[in-house]
């Protein structure tokens, strides 16, 4: 009796995504992130979003989105964490003296992206109370 294996069915692709679909489909989920962060920031800081026009809004979202990332925080409730952070310590906060070891901790390669989460959280806290 022969041995009948079907692994050559299964390594096969189902379907296959060329770089312009790949790049279309990457394209709608930042255009869609982006969305729920602005709803966010209107939700929870309606402050920031009353004295910005939507184009100024969006050029922050985008520098605060690759600072975030910059940092590995590539996961949007990362992201809106760091958004939160600008919006209630300023621009550049993590770069001000005194402040400079958050800046190290997000600059470290060595951390992990959950890490560096905990910290920024902990770091948020210590300044607002």
């Amino acid at each position: 009796m022969k041995n009948v294996t079907s692994l050559s069915l299964i390594s096969k692709p189902m379907f296959v995504i060329n770089k312009e679909q790949f790049s279309a489909i990457a394209d709608a989920q930042k255009i869609t992130s982006e969305k729920r962060i602005k709803e966010y920031i209107a939700q929870y800081y309606p402050i920031v979003t009353n004295s910005l026009n939507d184009n100024e809004l969006t050029y922050l979202l985008r520098e605060c989105v690759a600072k975030a990332n910059k940092y590995g925080l590539m996961q949007e409730w990362k992201v809106l964490l760091y958004v939160s952070s600008i919006i209630l310590l300023g621009i550049g906060f993590e770069d001000k003296i005194g402040n400079k070891w958050m800046s190290s901790i997000l600059n470290n390669d060595y951390l992990d992206s959950d890490k560096k989460a905990g910290h920024l959280i902990d770091f948020v806290k210590s300044q607002l109370l």
